[in-house]
């Protein structure tokens, strides 16, 4: 019989959790895209047969992790690739998620707003999307977009800028 914590939580499985969970309160430091060079490939070996095993290895390690995570159904997880066109949004969900099991995880790859979206709140399809207990959510491209190109093509005006960048900081 598994050992188990106050919770009822095999120990096992948290020690699993446990290194993937941040700390309480704990924030992301500041980044200024302006400190990166957009050439550099810094999880490369420089061995694309090598970075591809390690790729593998790490989506079966991923795959056992989200087996844990959908059948203890108490967190969800959104992982959000930003990223311009061609930066590997989608090789990265193929060869990293692609292992994973399809009933707890699911991608949405945002396009333009459809009819039936733009006639709700520009957060609506976002939150249709959100991952339920004990799931996974993959969004190629982001939320973020609605707010920064809109104002640079001129759909919304500055103070609905204002109120969509308050809204989703």
């Amino acid at each position: 019989m598994a050992s188990t914590d106050k919770s009822g939580t095999d120990k096992n499985i948290q020690k699993l959790l446990s290194a993937w969970q941040p700390a309480t309160g704990a924030k992301a430091r500041p980044c200024k895209l302006a400190d990166f060079d957009p050439a550099a490939t810094p999880f490369s070996s420089g061995d694309k047969s090598a970075d591809k095993s390690a790729v593998q290895k790490i989506a079966l390690e991923l795959d056992a992790l989200q087996n844990l995570f959908f059948a203890d159904h108490r967190f969800k997880l959104l992982v959000v690739l930003q990223g311009t066109d061609t930066s590997g949004k989608d090789g990265t969900v193929r060869g990293v998620f692609g292992q994973m099991s399809p009933l707890g995880v699911h991608t949405t790859s945002w396009r333009a707003p459809t009819e039936d979206e733009r006639a709700h709140d520009y957060l609506w399809r976002i939150h249709q999307k959100m991952p339920g207990a004990g799931e996974i959510a993959i969004f190629n491209r982001s939320h973020y977009e609605d707010v920064l190109v809109p104002p640079v093509n001129g759909w919304i005006t500055a103070k609905q800028t204002a109120e969509r960048f308050a809204q989703i900081n």
